[in-house]
């Protein structure tokens, strides 16, 4: 199994992604908290300030006023430099300021906030005076605007080491992941190719024995010819092992226009003897010819192995439609049988290698393979294969080819049908 250049990719972007988006997340938590706590300070700040400019207010001779060293409190440079500001008010006048000048307020909004600016205010509803005390937004904005300056600086250093960093690991996962299938692979080939000797020898002997007249026996012609099933059956399966292999360490495949309704024919040809031995009837195709793109031996495969599916689990006298046609989703080729079918819950494991289903299908002298070569094959030629079933009463494939540039896309009948009967 080769992993393909497109998926490497796309996981390594995922990380990069995933890290960053993270990363992303806790820069803006740790943001959220840093203005959290400075605005925290700066109200803690003002709450002091204005606790102390209230008790420069006293009543003289029975009228309020502020005592003369309440420029004692702070310093007007200082307020002017944290751009801050205190304001006494009496009887809902302002009567004296100290820092910068806030917009005028009335009585009433004394506890309003500008969003310029930071309010405290405390008041005296019994004795008919407040004080205000504020400090403009924009001299917390400059820290804030450098932790937020670090923190995308930090993130984009951060995310793009992470992505090299990433990059340079998913390559040596992806080799050490790779260099393990192409072993399996190997080793799959390797098996099958070796156990197609002894399996052909087996063959060969018991074949040249059963036609030898000395052995008349019918109990050890009997053994024969279920040696004969079983090793044939074997050499099915080491083949298609083989194959399975060969297509996982080739990605791209050989391209050719090929006709898909001729195809079609040579295939119901080959097949024609076992549907005769089984009482089923190929009626061949005919009409103009189809145009597909791909590989000829893959398409041949796909088709192949979908009929001789059909055949296997379609009982005797049973019926097979074989149709072929273009319609707006493109050239297509569909195979509908009145076999056994599959049930529900099975059909999304139908290309799983080795699956065979309940006890039903796996009589059938299967090893599995069979679709999971199909969908390999589809895949590699870029077709799509849709199936559907229903248990008792026989199942559709629809394949789904790639058009030949010839090929007109215009919708048209099905076509032609194929009947085994």
């Amino acid at each position: 199994m080769r992993i393909g250049r497109n998926a490497e990719e796309r996981l390594q972007i995922a990380y990069v992604v995933a890290f960053a988006v993270v990363l992303a997340l806790v820069a803006a938590v740790v943001f959220v908290a840093f203005r959290a706590t400075i605005r925290a300070q700066v109200y803690e700040r003002l709450d002091a300030l204005a606790r102390n400019a209230f008790d420069q207010v006293h009543e003289h001779d029975g009228r309020l006023e502020i005592e003369s060293d309440a420029n004692d409190l702070a310093s007007p440079d200082r307020l002017l430099a944290r751009r801050e500001v205190v304001e006494w008010f009496i009887d809902g006048r302002l009567r004296r300021r100290i820092g910068i000048a806030l917009p005028p307020r009335d009585r009433h909004h004394l506890d309003a906030a500008d969003e310029e600016y930071f309010v405290r205010t405390l008041a005296s509803r019994e004795r008919g005076f407040s004080v205000r005390v504020a400090e403009a937004a924009d001299f917390t904005q400059a820290p804030l605007r450098q932790i937020a300056i670090g923190l995308s600086i930090g993130w984009f250093v951060t995310s793009l080491g992470a992505g090299v960093f990433g990059n340079i690991l998913g390559r040596r996962v992806f080799a050490t992941l790779e260099s393990a299938a192409r072993r399996q692979g190997e080793f799959v080939a390797d098996a099958s190719h070796e156990l197609r000797g002894p399996l052909t020898v087996i063959t060969t002997n018991a074949s040249s024995i059963l036609r030898d007249e000395t052995y008349n026996d019918p109990r050890i012609r009997a053994r024969l010819e279920n040696i004969m099933d079983a090793a044939r059956q074997m050499d099915r399966l080491a083949a298609r092992l083989l194959m399975l292999a060969r297509l996982d360490s080739v990605d791209v495949p050989a391209r050719a226009t090929v006709d898909l309704r001729s195809l079609v024919r040579a295939i119901i040809a080959v097949y024609h003897p076992l549907a005769g031995e089984r009482e089923l009837r190929f009626d061949e195709p005919s009409g103009e010819p189809i145009a597909v793109a791909g590989d000829p031996d893959d398409l041949r495969r796909i088709v192949e192995n979908i009929v001789e599916n059909a055949i296997a689990y379609t009982p005797e006298r049973g019926r097979i439609t074989v149709t072929t046609g273009i319609d707006g989703g493109g050239p297509f080729v569909t195979i509908e049988d009145t076999g056994i079918g599959i049930a529900g819950e099975d059909l999304p494991r139908i290309f799983d290698r080795f699956w065979r289903g309940d006890e039903a299908r796996g009589s059938a002298t299967s090893a599995g393979l069979g679709l999971a070569i199909v969908q390999r094959l589809a895949a590699r030629n870029g077709a799509q294969i849709d199936v559907t079933s229903e248990l008792g009463s026989g199942t559709t494939f629809t394949v789904r080819f790639k058009a030949a540039s010839r090929t007109a896309a215009a919708d048209s009948p099905a076509g032609i049908a194929a009947e085994v009967r």
